[in-house]
């Protein structure tokens, strides 16, 4: 059973403060790849409770201190699925505040508004999507709006 998961739980029940939960959590060692760089199960196990909103990104964030940048961004993404749905902030902007990192990665940055983008397809106006989206990201430019308007072309 996947230690670290079970005691973020109890510990998010517990409510503890962020220096008390990362001290109990630092007593669990977690192997977080196999032989050939995969991520283990147990973490995709966290991802999938990420995307039900069963424990906090922070708190998780947290508690795997030595995740990749990209082990990273899927928990992002994970949560993000579980934010959109329940009509919490899940913008870019967002997750920035939660890993500084992000502001200087344009790559992820992109795959962050276009996953937001992809789950609010639907849910509002596609031309008021659009518009909201090329708004806030202005900074990415033609790139962006042309892949808006491919991911409108290919779901209508």
């Amino acid at each position: 059973m996947f230690v670290a998961r079970l005691v973020c739980r109890q510990l998010e029940g517990a409510h503890l403060e962020g220096l008390e939960y990362r001290s109990r959590l630092a007593n669990f060692s977690i192997k977080r790849r196999d032989g050939m760089g995969a991520i283990v199960p147990q973490l995709q196990q966290l991802l999938a409770e990420l995307e039900t909103g069963s424990t906090d990104l922070a708190n998780c964030l947290s508690s795997l201190p030595d995740l990749s940048k990209a082990e990273q961004l899927q928990l992002v993404l994970a949560d993000q699925k579980f934010r959109v749905r329940r009509g919490d902030p899940s913008s870019l902007e967002h997750y920035v505040g939660i890993l500084p990192w992000l502001d200087s990665e344009p790559v992820y940055q992109r795959q962050l508004i276009e996953s937001e983008f992809l789950l609010r397809l639907g849910t509002v106006p596609s031309p008021e999507l659009v518009a909201d989206f090329e708004t806030r990201y202005s900074q990415f430019g033609k790139p962006l709006t042309e892949m808006l308007q491919g991911h409108l072309a290919i779901t209508s």
